[in-house]
Formats: C-alpha cells, structure tokens, sequence
C-alpha cells in the first residue's frame, strides 16, 4: 500500500509539473505517513 503511495506521488511529479500541486501531493503522503502533518506544513 505504501508502495503504491510513492507511485501515485511519482506520477504527481511527472505529470504536475506546479510546484504547489506537488507540494500538496507530498503533505497528502507524508499525512497518511506521520501523524504531525500540521508540523510539516508550517515549514
């Protein structure tokens, strides 16, 4: 499951080349990974 996490977020990147949108793809994982998302978003 985590593995098809990373490549969905692979596939953000190639295929959302705005930075936001990554960003976003990136906090999206990173939340169903760790549970202090909110601290990583301040950054």
């Amino acid at each position: 499951e985590l593995k098809d996490k990373f490549i969905k977020l692979l596939k953000d990147f190639g295929i959302n080349k705005d930075k936001e949108k990554i960003d976003d793809s990136v906090l999206k994982t990173l939340s169903s990974l760790r549970p202090y998302k909110e601290e990583n978003k301040g950054k």
